[in-house]
């Protein structure tokens, strides 16, 4: 499966749980993003790493309950508890 293929992945599962209005895509797959829509300008550079880093640049309603990490590991990723505010990191295999 192809970066992209797993990048866009990501998204709609993120969409379909209707998380996605509530992030903000940031880092370098942004870039990618921004190289599609403005037709591959040579200022734009092609260089993205393989995470995607998603910012919620604003408390997001209580009422909106969904466990992110259950959402990644529906879509095949493993999720691992990294502290014990309820972060998780989640990754897939590349191979």
């Amino acid at each position: 499966m192809e970066k992209s293929d797993t990048f866009l992945m990501v998204l709609q599962a993120l969409e379909r749980a209707g998380v996605l209005p509530h992030f903000v895509l940031v880092g370098s797959w942004c870039l990618d993003v921004y190289r599609k829509q403005f037709g591959n300008p040579a200022n734009i550079p092609v260089t993205r790493t393989l995470d995607a880093d998603l910012l919620i640049p604003r408390r997001v309603s209580q009422t909106l309950k969904v466990d992110l990490a259950a959402l990644m590991e529906e879509i095949g990723f493993l999720s691992v508890p990294v502290c014990a505010r309820n972060v998780a990191r989640c990754s897939r295999s590349t191979s």
